[in-house]
């Protein structure tokens, strides 16, 4: 069955939670970022330095870009529109327009998704709270 949600319809999160759901193969996921909709929902996958795979909702905080269109530097992933920097938690950990020791306010935050890497498809597992950072 294919799933075909509507605008603004959230399969994500409607799933049954504590449940992990295969989204991706590991070989789809090799350098850079990659962006996908799975579940109804805009995700953004990488791999940090030791090779874990990070999964994010695919939005930044600050307009709503699409971070699979920005770069890596080491563990974090930077917004192609204005340079926010979110580390695997989904905080943003540096907003470079704010200078390089500006406090990033608690708000700056996007959802995060715990992922496990079995021997070939990647899963990940909906969080038991609701729309965090959206």
């Amino acid at each position: 069955m294919t799933l075909a949600p509507g605008p603004g319809i959230h399969i994500l999160n409607d799933m049954i939670r504590d449940l992990w759901y295969a989204v991706l193969e590991s070989v789809e996921l090799r350098r850079g970022m990659l962006g996908v909709i799975r579940l109804g929902e805009r995700l953004v996958f990488w791999r940090d330095s030791t090779g874990k795979v990070v999964c994010l909702y695919d939005r930044c905080a600050h307009r709503g870009a699409s971070l699979a269109g920005g770069r890596l530097s080491g563990d974090v992933a930077a917004c192609p529109f204005h340079g926010l920097e979110y580390d695997a938690s989904g905080r943003c950990v540096r907003i470079p327009a704010n200078g390089r020791d500006a406090p990033v306010p608690d708000a700056f935050r996007m959802r995060s998704y715990p992922t496990h890497e079995g021997r070939g498809p990647s899963a990940l597992r909906p969080p038991q709270h609701d729309r965090q950072g959206q």
